[in-house]
């Protein structure tokens, strides 16, 4: 009686990857973890910009809303109504900031240090 064996069984022989992520000598391992990081770091530049103009967009906005206004009651209000979301979105984004540096803090890890805490993970 014979059995087949199943594709899971087979031994395929070490797995490389591909490219850049390859398992090369450490050497893949090094540049997969560095082209993460570069990743993580740029995607949160990016977003930290991106909030700053915003908020930046906003409060010129409402400036101009405001003297705009001509003394309408209406449109003032719409104008410090749309300065203090502005102010209340950059204390928010400000306080997350904080609060994921002290979680990190306390779990022991640097979270803005993301490639020096994934080389501590390394085996």
């Amino acid at each position: 009686m014979t059995y087949t064996r199943l594709l899971a069984q087979q031994n395929l022989g070490p797995i490389q990857g591909i490219g850049p992520l390859s398992t090369n000598a450490h050497a893949g391992y090094t540049n997969a973890v560095v082209q993460f990081t570069g990743f993580i770091s740029n995607t949160v530049a990016l977003l930290s910009i991106v909030g700053g103009l915003w908020f930046v967009y906003q409060i010129i906005l409402a400036s101009v809303q405001w003297i705009g206004g001509g003394g309408d009651k209406q449109t003032i209000d719409t104008a410090k109504k749309r300065l203090m979301n502005a102010m209340i979105g950059l204390f928010l984004v400000i306080t997350a900031y904080s609060i994921v540096g002290l979680i990190g803090r306390f779990v022991g890890i640097n979270i803005y240090d993301v490639e020096q805490s994934i080389f501590r993970l390394a085996p």
